[in-house]
Order: C-alpha cells, then structure tokens, then sequence
C-alpha cells in the first residue's frame, strides 16, 4: 500500500513525532510520499526525495494521511476530490470529530492499516453553483455552504425554495446548508441538530434568524435548494467549508445540492460516532463534587 501524508504542524512537538513516523515507515519498507509543503516546514532534507506536489501526491497513493485534525481533513477532502482516494484523519488539535486517531497512536495503527484492518465511512457533500454565472464553477463543502452577510452592519433577507417550491423567506445573518458530518461543526454552534453520519439529510439553518419560530430543520438528501439575496447590497459571501468561494449579489440564485462524489473516510478504531460524540462533548460526566 501506498501512503500519501499531508498536513500542517499545529504544535512543536508535532514535528518530533512526525519526524519519527517518517523514520519509522522508512526502516519497515512501507511506501509513503510528502506534500511538499509539510516537508518544508518540517525543514527535513533526510526525506526530501519523498516530496511532491499535492495533486501528484493523490495520484500515486491508496490512501491520504491527513495531519491537523479537522481542518486538515476539510483541505485534504477538497485536493483529493473526485478521486475519492481514502482519508485517514489524524488529530494534531483540540477538538476534532472527523479525526479518526491522535497523532501518538499514529504509528501503531499505520501497522494495522498495512494489513488492511479497516473499513471505509462514506461521507457525502455538498455542491454550490450559481447558475447565471457563465464560468460554471462549483464549490464543494464536506461540513457546509454558508451565506453570511460579512461586515453588513444589518441582517440580510434570503429567499429559499426546496426544488420548484417555495419554503421560506428568513430575515437573519445567514444560512447554513450543512451535511450529518458538519452537523457538529458550525451548524452546532448555530443551535442546529445532530446527525449520525449515515443519515441521508441536509441541515438547513439560519444564523440568529429575526423570528424566534424559525427553526433548523432537516430535509432529504437529494433535494435541490435554491437560496435568492433579496437584500440591496452590494454582495455576500458564500463560503464552503469556511473558505470563500463565491459572491452573491442582489436577486441572484445560489443552488446547492447533493454532490457528485463522495468522501472516503478511514474508520480503523474502535470507537464508535456516539463514543466521540460523548467524549468530545463531554457527555454523561458528573461535576466534580466537593
């Protein structure tokens, strides 16, 4: 099998321990490339012949390596695309629901997954377009597309229809239209629910929406959602996955739909969604008592 490893360096005991996997992976014969970037902030020249550039890197490799938890997840899902090359997340920060280890267990589970004791999470995304802009570019979110009003000083007025029928008009600082796997990223922070990943659903939620009846609600996963700006700005920004990706101006249609591909994550552990889900959220923990 061959290994590809990308990723950003969150702390500077990373460094240590990525140095290790490295030296470690070499010595057992096991095959493995390095975005060139990781390798030059890791400043390593021993193994700068494993250097290569991203898309390169997904070209030649079985499964991705993705260090940096979450975020790093989020990114490498974008370089990997419709490759659909598998994606082990390994966590370098704080808070991570999609990272499947921590960056000590690394190298023991590296051993298990050369033996191919794993299986494959499907994770589907979502897709944005604006369709009278005549480039045809499309963003693509494994957590979410978000409208957010930026430094406009007042809430924005949104129009949304689900296919050809009318849904809603939301007065607020945005919407989220997020995935089960972003229903514990922003979407959460923003009041929405909680879905297991294999839940066929798409979250729609408004930001600090100005009625308190305006509620998240889940609706099928095939459903095609068209969202209009009816406000008189000059524009808002559309962001996938937090990064932007598009501006939407007055009475133009953002579309967002099911994606195309699909998101291949490696699942090698034992725990469970619900068991990160009670640890990460600290669930079921009584207070320390005095």
């Amino acid at each position: 099998m061959n290994f590809g490893i990308i990723g950003r360096i969150i702390r500077e005991s990373d460094n240590e321990v990525i140095q290790k996997l490295f030296k470690w992976m070499d010595r057992e014969g096991i095959k493995f490339l390095v975005e060139n970037s990781l390798i030059e902030k890791l400043g390593n020249n021993e193994f700068s012949d494993k250097g290569v550039e991203s898309n390169e890197l997904v070209k030649r490799s079985d499964m991705i390596l993705a260090l940096g938890g979450d975020g790093g997840i989020l990114s490498t899902a974008k370089v990997v695309g419709k490759e659909m090359v598998p994606i082990l997340g390994v966590n370098t920060g704080r808070l991570g629901f999609l990272a499947e280890i921590d960056i000590q267990e690394l190298i023991d589970n590296i051993k298990i997954l050369s033996e191919k004791k794993f299986h494959i999470e499907k994770r589907m995304i979502l897709a944005g377009t604006i369709p009278s802009n005549d480039s045809g570019k499309k963003i693509y979110g494994l957590n979410d597309i978000v409208v957010n009003k930026g430094s406009y000083s007042r809430t924005i007025v949104l129009e949304l229809f689900i296919g050809d029928k009318y849904f809603n008009t939301y007065t607020a600082d945005g919407l989220i239209i997020a995935t089960p796997t972003g229903s514990t990223a922003y979407s959460l922070s923003a009041g929405g629910p909680i879905l297991s990943p294999n839940v066929e659903g798409i979250i729609i939620n408004p930001i600090c929406p100005h009625s308190l009846t305006e509620r998240p609600v889940i609706i099928p996963s095939e459903s095609i959602i068209s969202i209009k700006l009816k406000t008189e700005i000059g524009h808002v920004k559309i962001f996938a996955d937090g990064q932007i990706g598009f501006n939407l101006k007055p009475e133009q249609k953002l579309e967002v739909k099911k994606g195309e591909y699909l998101v291949n994550l490696v699942h090698c552990s034992k725990k469970s969604f619900y068991d990160i889900l009670r640890t990460k959220l600290n669930w079921g923990r009584r207070g320390v008592e005095t």
